[in-house]
């Protein structure tokens, strides 16, 4: 499992998925407001990711939009939901070495995708044993955390800082602690319920992210998403984790 990556397939299809509602909201003049009524036409593109053998990455570039709902869940507007106020360009991101070698591919995405502002714009994804199943952790910059988790060490290492944000997708730890290394290199079976709750995990780091890009503040999107550990008691069930991305191979 690399909840990372499993991350990146699940945002980049929810932005394609944005994109193609904010299009029907425009052509139809009608906000859909309930999942049900969602309807994905033939032609829906899946999302792409690039192969960049030379930032030793997965890549795509697509842009996250805002809309007035987002900025303003008070608003009165009955468009709210459908009005772009905010486009951020956003680089997903899944790199093709070992975990605990990520930080190799990240300098090298770095240099060429400069940050104005690391602290504020990195956001890396990981999979995290001590949070709960179906609950995220959210940090900003500092050192907490980072001992111990060798992806973290290594890009700290790589990229000379602990300053930026980490979003944490809790699977929990196995009974016993030998097994941990298995466990993390394990497919959770489809149909289960671990599957279940990391689609929860999955959804609400998603909305968290949107609140961090909407509202630029760490400490708030904790605290809206990612203080509680409480669980739904009916959580949606998937089939799988496998969110479809088409894979571009450049031409060399």
């Amino acid at each position: 499992m690399n909840a990372g990556y499993i991350f990146c397939d699940y945002l980049s299809n929810c932005v394609a998925m944005q994109d193609m509602l904010l299009q029907q909201a425009k052509e139809s003049n009608t906000v859909i407001t309930s999942p049900e009524d969602i309807v994905v036409p033939e032609n829906f593109e899946r999302p792409k990711f690039i192969r960049r053998r030379d930032l030793l990455s997965d890549v795509c570039e697509c842009d996250f939009h805002l809309t007035e709902m987002d900025l303003n869940p008070k608003s009165t507007n009955p468009q709210a939901a459908a009005t772009i106020k905010k486009t951020i360009k956003i680089v997903l991101v899944k790199p093709l070495v070992q975990i605990e070698e990520a930080g190799f591919a990240l300098e090298r995405v770095l240099s060429a995708y400069p940050l104005e502002n690391i602290a504020k714009q990195l956001v890396v994804v990981l999979e995290d044993l001590s949070t709960l199943p179906g609950a995220i952790a959210l940090q900003g910059g500092d050192a907490h955390g980072i001992q111990g988790q060798r992806a973290l060490e290594n890009i700290v290492t790589k990229i000379n800082t602990d300053k930026f944000v980490r979003l944490r997708l809790g699977i929990g730890r196995p009974d016993k602690a030998e097994e941990e290394i298995n466990y993390l290199a394990s497919v959770f079976p489809e149909g289960s319920k671990e599957v279940d709750l990391m689609g929860f995990a999955l959804d609400t780091a998603g909305q968290a992210l949107q609140h961090y890009l909407a509202f630029n503040d760490v400490k708030a999107s904790k605290k809206k998403y990612a203080s509680s550990k409480k669980l739904p008691k009916q959580l949606r069930q998937l089939p799988g984790l496998l969110f479809p991305v088409q894979l571009i191979e450049p031409e060399q």
